[in-house]
């Protein structure tokens, strides 16, 4: 699963990745649906969690707010 579907992708078979800025590496899933999204994101050895909901204003892509919220989260 996390083998990239894509070349340099960081997606394969459900599972989503980030690298925060601290080098950790999280895995979950930046799921959507209409009208918000929900990321929920995981160490890989699960000591480390995070969920985050937002209402995104669009057509602006939310991404950058929950990577440093990520970066908070997990990295600190």
């Amino acid at each position: 699963m996390k083998t990239p579907g894509t070349q340099d992708g960081t997606y394969g078979l459900g599972l989503a990745w980030r690298d925060t800025t601290c080098g950790i590496r999280v895995y979950g899933n930046d799921g959507d649906a209409l009208a918000y999204q929900a990321y929920s994101f995981s160490t890989l050895d699960g000591r480390h969690q995070a969920t985050v909901a937002v209402t995104p204003k669009f057509p602006t892509n939310p991404d950058a707010s929950v990577d440093a919220f990520l970066d908070k989260a997990i990295c600190t």
